[in-house]
């Protein structure tokens, strides 16, 4: 029995052969989880290894084993979308239209695994994830800016997208050769990307909750975006609204009526979507 703390172990066999050392831990979880992070040194969730660049560069092909449902206690999962792609394809046609929407893809996912993990697309859309709400909307900040100033469609005017994110539990399952997701989180951060406008990033309130993620979006305005109001979105069966609020690139002459809405959150007023 050892104390809580660092451990340190000097060995030596000294009969010619080889010894065998082992390490068990026989303390309840109640125990164990009750020593608070401060305390601890320092480690890396499984969530946090799983959405690490070095682990996307080396790993991206491992999945979890079929029989495991794997719970990660808190993700942050970002959906996009190209706002206006039906009627793209039908005017421009598949190979023009298909041209701009390919470099899109390229800017988005440079941003997303600077931080994160790409974890699917489906035409158009993509679903991202991230281990901290800092880091997605870092990501949302550079891919909106990066796709308004360099994804022109054919006639001429920018490819505009709509982002949307959640933060909260969800199950990650091996699903078509991925770390697919899964549960409440996936289908309410799908839904407030529906409900986000053309070039703006929806946050919801559990994503702000964490103050790294609010002190980004502070930042995120201070470099030039616009502030949107907070909104109450409802949502089909889901028994409650979520609150959320985001922001706008001003590279893009949709904003250009929106440019003085940058006002504190202090000042905000709910709408409803």
């Amino acid at each position: 029995m050892i104390k809580h703390g660092k451990a340190e172990y000097n060995l030596r066999s000294d009969n010619g052969s080889y010894c065998a050392f082992s390490v068990y831990n026989d303390i309840d979880d109640e125990t164990f989880f009750s020593v608070k992070n401060e305390e601890r040194e320092s480690f890396c969730t499984a969530g946090d290894c799983i959405h690490h660049p070095s682990f996307q560069k080396l790993f991206s092909s491992q999945v979890i084993g079929d029989a495991s449902l794997f719970s990660i206690a808190r993700v942050v999962l970002v959906f996009t979308d190209v706002d206006g792609s039906t009627a793209l394809y039908e005017h421009s046609g598949n190979g023009a239209a298909f041209r701009a929407v390919k470099k899109h893809f390229e800017i988005l996912f440079d941003a997303v695994l600077s931080s994160g993990r790409v974890v699917k697309t489906l035409g158009d859309y993509v679903m991202a994830a991230f281990s901290s709400g800092e880091a997605a909307i870092q990501a949302a900040g550079q891919a909106l800016d990066g796709i308004s100033e360099h994804c022109v469609m054919p006639n001429g005017k920018p490819l505009q997208i709509r982002v949307g994110m959640r933060a909260g539990e969800a199950l990650m399952v091996p699903l078509n050769g991925i770390n697919d997701y899964f549960g409440s989180t996936v289908n309410v951060a799908a839904s407030v990307e529906s409900k986000a406008q053309a070039i703006e990033c929806l946050i919801s309130q559990s994503v702000l909750s964490d103050p790294d993620a609010a002190v980004m979006y502070n930042k995120i305005l201070e470099n030039g975006y616009c502030h949107t109001l907070t909104v109450d979105l409802s949502m089909k069966g889901v028994p409650f609204t979520v609150k959320a609020q985001g922001f706008q690139s001003t590279k893009s002459s949709v904003t250009d009526n929106n440019k003085n809405i940058k006002v504190s959150l202090k000042e905000d007023t709910n709408t409803t979507r």
